[in-house]
């Protein structure tokens, strides 16, 4: 994906959008370009309607991930208002589908990637259970006190298998190839949203 079509696409997002939903809406639109043009370039045996909502369902998810993870790294946790979690909630509603998805599809995607050695289904179990209990916990808080404390680990944890689970169902190949064309085009958004950002503010990295 080039520097030109990257920029149109932020140019667009920052006319309908306050500077962080652009950054959000931008980095969703950029990875399904990117997700599209791998897959159509190398057709994966095993892709689905569902595979690919999925698919679609982890980029949007990721990319509403990025500025949580960001502040929760710099200060590790995160206070979050009933607001927020609307989009935090939606995050682990979508690591929930995917990583159930990848669970009951385990043995079939493992023949186009390394996933049986990276990780055992009971692995990947024990990760889903502990997300889905981190967030009910999240939930309770916000009901009962109207802010909710989220760790930094549990937000690294859920990055780390939303990459998994693109990781088994685009297949290494095209997983790596989207990996490397992904880093490239947020490199170009990162800088150009420095003339929008003053310093100490969250950027997409």
């Amino acid at each position: 994906m080039d520097r030109v079509a990257i920029l149109e696409i932020f140019g667009k997002k920052v006319m309908d959008n306050d500077l962080p939903a652009a950054l959000i809406e931008a980095h969703k639109e950029i990875s399904f370009t990117i997700f599209e043009e791998v897959i159509k370039e190398n057709p994966q045996p095993a892709q689905t309607d569902k595979s690919w909502k999925i698919l679609k369902d982890i980029a949007g998810a990721r990319s509403t991930l990025v500025p949580f993870l960001s502040f929760a790294e710099k200060a590790e946790g995160l206070l979050v208002n009933p607001e927020n979690y609307i989009e935090l909630d939606y995050i682990f509603k979508k690591f929930k589908t995917s990583v159930q998805y990848v669970i009951a599809n385990y043995d079939a995607l493992g023949q186009y990637s390394n996933l049986h050695e990276l990780w055992t289904k009971e692995k990947m179990g024990q990760a889903l259970n502990a997300i889905t209990e981190a967030s009910a916990i999240f939930s309770n808080e916000i009901v009962e006190e109207g802010q909710a404390n989220v760790s930094s680990d549990t937000l690294k944890l859920t990055s780390r298998m939303f990459s998994l689970t693109l990781y088994a169902i685009m297949g290494e190949k095209n997983y790596y190839k989207f990996a490397a064309e992904s880093k490239k085009a947020m490199k170009i958004l990162s800088d150009y949203q420095r003339h929008f950002t003053e310093p100490g503010e969250t950027r997409i990295q």
